[in-house]
């Protein structure tokens, strides 16, 4: 039994089953980014190339099977968000943070490079940031963070933005 578990068509079945889940959490990630076009594709081309897992699974032991999908699919669908966060192009993001009155100095200057506002509201700050790179928008939440603040973040969804 371990011998089919390591067998050259355990290791095939294994990579497509990891390419298939790839193909599919791509393919469900564009359904909620992209348009239309990109979403005819990505289907096309994950609903195709699923017949071949299928036609694969024939030939393997249920346990086999099972054990192989199920380490496909975590790997898979974490390769996916890497591979989608790194082509994704950076967008504007606006940031509203609340801080403590005592942190408005101090988060103001320390992030005095990003475009922000604030305005004071009683014992509150009430920031506004606008971040036009992930390492912005990263830096914001690290310092939000660090000064007990708290955060909600919001993308521009205009189309014409690009960073210069």
């Amino acid at each position: 039994m371990l011998s089919t578990f390591f067998s050259t068509t355990t290791l095939y079945f294994f990579l497509i089953s990891l390419v298939n889940v790839i193909l599919s959490s791509t393919k469900s990630i564009c359904t909620v980014r992209y348009g239309r076009g990109i979403n005819v594709i990505a289907n096309v081309i994950s609903y195709s190339f699923y017949v071949v897992v299928v036609k694969q699974t024939a030939n393997l032991p249920l346990e086999v099977t099972v054990l192989s999908t199920a380490l496909a699919n975590g790997l898979g669908v974490w390769l996916s968000y890497v591979f989608l966060d790194l082509i994704q192009k950076d967008r504007l993001w606006k940031i509203e943070v609340v801080v403590s009155t005592n942190s408005t100095i101090v988060l103001h200057e320390a992030l005095s490079h990003i475009s922000h506002d604030y305005i004071d509201v009683g014992p509150k700050t009430l920031f506004n940031f606008y971040c036009g790179t992930k390492s912005e928008t990263k830096e914001v939440i690290e310092q939000c963070k660090k000064y007990n603040g708290r955060f909600f973040a919001v993308e521009n969804k205009y189309k014409g933005f690009e960073r210069e």
